[in-house]
């Protein structure tokens, strides 16, 4: 079991659905079921922006993947945009991350998130409201993709020239606060926010084709070739071989192939089938996240039942490993009980099962000790 765990608990505040969830004790492997609609995936999304210090291009990619960024809507072809078009609150979009989404931006309440009880462990994000900004002194504030100058400097009162603009201010742990402005598309400065921690998502539909090649170079550059190849011969024992081809033509895909025994061609690993695609992505992003995080969304998708808990072994042992703290969702039955073989057998990585469920307005969280998950099994905990 690594030294630290990069969380040993977990509070998100004011973040989505979460109005103050509380996880008072997180394992090295956790996996997280609830029923549907109780924030498996934007749990999932909170731990991702603490990984990345609450990275803009981070945040404009949740809003965008959920279609509840402007920019999806003006593509549209459907709906025209002045349909959706709202002169008195042009800034849409960043709400969704709030809880509630209120109607007044400037009544949204801080997102905090990390261990409980360690504010100088915890990531802040807010929207904070300038009045009297130079327009003329400064002309890059009207730049939405450039970040704003000293706002001491920049706030002056100037009749006819000042305007009133809203700022995501982002506190990362141990970082000093940084500010970006909002435009009414959600494009503002889209520098890359400073980390500690490596963070690694697999979404439910698996790794995108290029994020692939950027996995595959880390993971050759350490020299991990064995262990991806390894996790594939769970599912398929006679692959000898692995390797990726870049087809040239439109998006420069990364294609995985493989070499099985007493084939003479190499094939495709998409026409081994979904659960070889699928796992061939978990052990890359296994050995890519290093030191760091591993976040998958519905683990179980495309693996049939009866090589899951294999597939647990693998990450329970890559986790000690590699020294990665990973987070998985599930609908599955069979995947819990496969999780609970894993975590009783591997007596070195804690597994922790966390639980999430609606009461009311709140969702709350009860995390289950190894011993514990067994009992809840039995009892048939809800997962949809």
């Amino acid at each position: 079991m690594p030294d630290t765990l990069l969380l040993d608990s977990l509070q998100v505040r004011g973040f989505r659905a979460f109005r103050d969830l509380q996880i008072p004790h997180l394992g090295v492997v956790n996996l997280i079921v609830g029923k549907n609609n109780v924030g498996k995936s934007s749990l999932l999304e909170a731990l991702r922006l603490y990984a990345e210090n609450g990275s803009p291009s981070l945040i404009r990619e949740l809003l965008v993947t959920r279609q509840e960024s402007r920019e999806v809507i003006h593509s549209s072809q459907v709906f025209s945009a002045s349909e959706f078009d709202d002169e008195d609150e042009p800034f849409q979009s960043i709400k969704y991350l709030f809880y509630g989404r209120p109607d007044i931006i400037d009544h949204l309440k801080p997102i905090l998130i990390g261990p409980i009880n360690s504010s100088s462990k915890t990531l802040s994000i807010l929207v904070e409201i300038y009045e009297g900004l130079d327009r003329n002194r400064d002309r890059n504030l009207d730049q939405p993709t450039l970040p704003l100058m000293d706002l001491p400097d920049a706030i002056v009162e100037i009749p006819y020239s000042t305007v009133t603009l809203p700022f995501l201010v982002v506190q990362g742990a141990n970082y000093a606060a940084k500010r970006y402005r909002l435009d009414p598309f959600f494009r503002f400065g889209l520098r890359t926010a400073s980390r500690d921690t490596s963070q690694v998502f697999i979404g439910a539909n698996g790794l995108d084709t290029r994020r692939i090649g950027d996995l595959w170079n880390e993971m050759a550059t350490a020299g991990l070739e064995d262990a991806v190849l390894s996790a594939l011969q769970i599912i398929a024992p006679e692959v000898q071989r692995i390797s990726l081809r870049v087809d040239q033509r439109g998006r420069r895909e990364h294609i995985p192939i493989v070499k099985i025994a007493e084939a003479a061609r190499l094939i495709p690993l998409r026409s081994m089938g979904d659960g070889m695609v699928r796992m061939f992505g978990i052990a890359l992003a296994l050995v890519s996240a290093r030191n760091g995080m591993l976040l998958i969304d519905e683990i179980e998708s495309g693996l049939h039942y009866s090589v899951q808990a294999d597939m647990w072994r693998l990450i329970f042992g890559a986790a000690q490993r590699f020294n990665i703290q990973v987070f998985a969702t599930t609908h599955s039955l069979d995947c819990i009980r496969g999780f609970r073989k894993a975590a009783i057998e591997d007596t070195q990585t804690e597994g922790v099962l966390i639980r999430l469920q609606r009461k009311r307005d709140d969702i709350t969280a009860t995390a289950f000790n190894e011993e514990e998950v067994a009992i809840a099994t039995s009892n048939g905990i809800e997962v949809r």
